[in-house]
């Protein structure tokens, strides 16, 4: 219960990345929250430490010194105070002199980026991470309550606050109930009060949408006029194919210029869009972590080189049908992100063969691989890769038809956490289908189109918790399975009477 406290407080709390949530919006406020300064954010630069006492008596060290630096932080901290601060965390996650414990330290940062808005933000936020890292390692969980007790030198008034509810938590409930309120209702909260309009605005900024060609020359034309807004903005999606074949470098440019903090691009058919332009968003959008380049065409090698060098917090590659990239543009990605990078999308991407298993093999957290229509790959592009990405839970091989039972095979024995796996028109038998059923977690498979498998395999299934199934013509939903596994046990049980 006190991990799930921790990390409700996050969720509330701690929402915004790399943000301070608790500073007042607004409408005449210019200022831009400072950037991440360049060299804080990289690659861990320490060795492993193999000693397991050094190791514990580090670590125990360390959270003190965090823990008491967060207690002993400013209560209204200036620009600066909170700059600094969030420079220290990045930096102590590159040299720390564990590199193991580093590479652990950055992961948990990417997802739950340093609070430095006040005090008690970075209090609670050192908590719940130092939570996080407990409940990996299977130590006792601390009650964030009681922080300023464990900590002496944190003022008496600050323990008496720590027992108290965050006196900001209220307005981080109403700020998540507008994330899940529809664009015209929050519309609607602009007028209600002064208090509802500087909670609704940041919100209808984060994601804006643009359902015509027309609404994104007008959003430029806002930004033009109010840059300070530019801080809210997480989100760009032009990805509608109405106005994609309008967009070109000039316009994406400057709207770029004034949404430095954005965390999501997709540029889906964004024809028009060249590699000078992404160089650009390189260097104006460091803390990026998905980006979507769907049907860019025109993009080269020297594109992903770019966004790999500057955007070092990247998560989430969707590089479908980008005809004009090769394995080079990898290189640099596999140096700088193959510790981060959790999902890649290479679906239609003829260039994609047997030789980029060493690559995406780079890739230890990939958790989602598309290799959809990727048809130059065998069974053998599998057997190098599955034993590198133990924790791969969808992999898309639809339409690839020279993986066999081996390559598939290997993957179900490599990646056990396996949840989503899709083999239409795969050269696979009977066997393959018996391996998969040892998958605890699979709860979607799909083996449209596989020839070679009989209805006795797919029996075999029917003890699984598969929920979607594909087989033939035949698209079984969960109510359907269960009907089946309940005709599939009563004939066993009658076979055994």
């Amino acid at each position: 219960m006190v991990i799930l406290t921790s990390l409700l407080y996050l969720n509330f709390v701690i929402i915004q990345t790399n943000e301070d949530l608790f500073e007042k919006v607004s409408d005449n406020n210019d200022s831009i929250i400072p950037e991440v300064t360049s060299g804080t954010i990289g690659p861990v630069v320490m060795p492993n430490l193999n000693n397991s006492t050094l190791k514990a008596e580090l670590g125990q060290s360390s959270w003190k010194l965090i823990h008491t630096m967060m207690a002993r932080f400013p209560e209204n901290p200036t620009e600066d105070e909170k700059e600094a601060l969030r420079n220290f965390v990045y930096l102590f996650g590159r040299l720390y002199p564990c590199g193991e414990c580093a590479s652990e330290f950055q992961k948990i940062i990417i997802m739950y980026p340093p609070q430095v808005s006040s005090r008690e933000a970075a209090s609670q936020w050192a908590c719940a991470v130092h939570n996080i890292v407990n409940e990996r390692l299977k130590k006792e969980i601390f009650d964030c309550g009681k922080i300023a007790e464990k900590y002496k030198c944190v003022p008496f008034h600050h323990t008496i606050i720590n027992t108290m509810v965050p006196p900001v938590l209220i307005d981080d409930v109403i700020m998540l109930i507008l994330d899940h309120v529809d664009q015209k209702t929050l519309y609607s909260c602009l007028f209600v009060n002064s208090k509802l309009y500087q909670l609704t605005l940041p919100t209808l900024w984060r994601s804006p949408r643009f359902m015509k060609f027309r609404n994104v020359l007008i959003f430029q034309q806002c930004l033009q006029q109010r840059p300070h807004m530019g801080k809210y903005i997480k989100v760009l999606c032009f990805k509608r194919l109405g106005f994609c074949n309008y967009l070109d470098d000039e316009l994406l440019i400057q709207i770029i210029k004034s949404c430095k903090y954005i965390t999501k691009l997709d540029l889906s058919f964004a024809g028009m869009i060249t590699d000078s332009a992404l160089t650009i968003i390189s260097q104006h959008c460091s803390q990026l972590n998905h980006i979507c380049l769907k049907d860019c065409r025109t993009l080269t090698n020297d594109s992903i080189k770019a966004i790999a060098k500057g955007c070092l917090m990247l998560i989430s590659l969707n590089f479908e049908r980008c005809l004009s990239i090769t394995s080079l543009a990898f290189d640099e990605l596999t140096t700088n992100h193959k510790n981060y990078v959790k999902k890649l999308d290479l679906t239609l991407c003829k260039w994609v063969n047997d030789d980029m298993a060493p690559i995406i093999s780079k890739f230890h957290s990939l958790k989602k691989l598309n290799l959809t229509n990727c048809t130059e790959i065998t069974s053998d592009f599998l057997i190098t890769l599955s034993p590198n990405v133990p924790n791969l839970e969808e992999l898309y091989l639809g339409g690839v038809l020279r993986i066999t039972d081996e390559g598939v095979i290997q993957v179900v024995d490599h990646c056990p956490n396996l949840r989503i796996l899709v083999l239409c028109g795969c050269d696979i038998h009977d066997r393959t289908l018996h391996h998969i059923s040892k998958l605890k977690n699979l709860y979607k498979l799909d083996v449209t189109f596989c020839m070679n498998i009989t209805h006795n395999a797919i029996r075999a299934l029917l003890c699984m918790n598969i929920t979607k199934l594909n087989y033939g013509e035949l698209d079984i939903d969960e109510r359907t399975l269960i009907s089946l596994r309940r005709e599939y046990f009563l004939s066993l049980n009658v076979a055994n009477y």
